[in-house]
């Protein structure tokens, strides 16, 4: 046991040490996208006034197209390490998935074990009215996590989706999943709690990296005036200026 601990112990440093770099990458993005704004105005503001009386106004609009064409240069090379960084440790994540899979027997039967308890879950589900659904799901799922039975969890995990889409209840799924994984949390492996904690993150942290980036080349481009902030990494996060 205390072997199993240590070992346990040591694939989570691993993997957290296998995804500091990046994830600090994609932590630290919106405040460098805020950097490339922050300079490019100080950059207008400067050739504004240096132009009085010695540019054109065509002078001055090439002069600053200039400057907006480098700054939209400097946020796709952000962008572009950004998806590096994302997709180094989405692999990172499927690796430590597949070690934590190990033995392919062990993976084969736990497997069959699952599709045994979906096979007993889905009468239930079919018995089900259609506006009872998703209470007798959470029923299900919180008995299960109360009993330490991350088979039943797993499969839920798994069928649950396709079977909601065939319900008319897709729009659901997202809320039902996040319940489930709540719950396995407690009965899976460290190393696979700090997958699914890195996982959450991404999927909060991504979209609003992505929005950060439109935003920015709206005002780099000249097409929108200055925002007043940039969307942080995480919700409780942004960037102002």
């Amino acid at each position: 046991m205390a072997m199993d601990v240590l070992t346990q112990s040591v694939e989570v440093q691993q993997l957290a040490d296998q995804l500091r770099a990046d994830l600090d990458l994609l932590r630290g993005t919106p405040l460098r996208i805020g950097t490339v704004l922050e300079q490019l105005r100080q950059q207008v503001l400067q050739a504004e006034v240096n132009g009085q009386g010695r540019l054109t106004p065509a002078g001055l609009q090439e002069q600053t197209d200039a400057m907006r064409s480098r700054a939209l240069q400097q946020l796709d090379r952000l962008q572009e390490q950004a998806q590096a960084a994302k997709a180094r440790v989405e692999v990172a994540l499927a690796e430590a998935e597949r070690r934590r899979d190990g033995d392919p027997t062990a993976e084969l039967l736990r497997e069959f074990r699952q599709w045994r308890a979906w096979e007993r879950i889905r009468p239930l589900l079919d018995k089900t009215e259609r506006t009872m659904l998703l209470p007798r799901i959470q029923d299900l799922a919180q008995r299960a996590a109360q009993d330490g039975d991350d088979v039943t969890l797993a499969a839920l995990e798994a069928e649950l989706p396709a079977y909601l889409e065939v319900q008319g209840l897709a729009s659901s799924v997202p809320q039902v999943l996040a319940a489930i994984t709540q719950a396995r949390l407690p009965h899976l492996p460290p190393a696979a709690r700090k997958a699914i904690s890195v996982r959450q993150e991404l999927a909060a942290g991504w979209p609003r990296l992505m929005a950060a980036f439109q935003m920015a080349r709206v005002e780099a481009s000249g097409q929108g005036g200055p925002t007043a902030a940039l969307p942080g990494w995480r919700p409780t996060e942004q960037v102002t200026f």
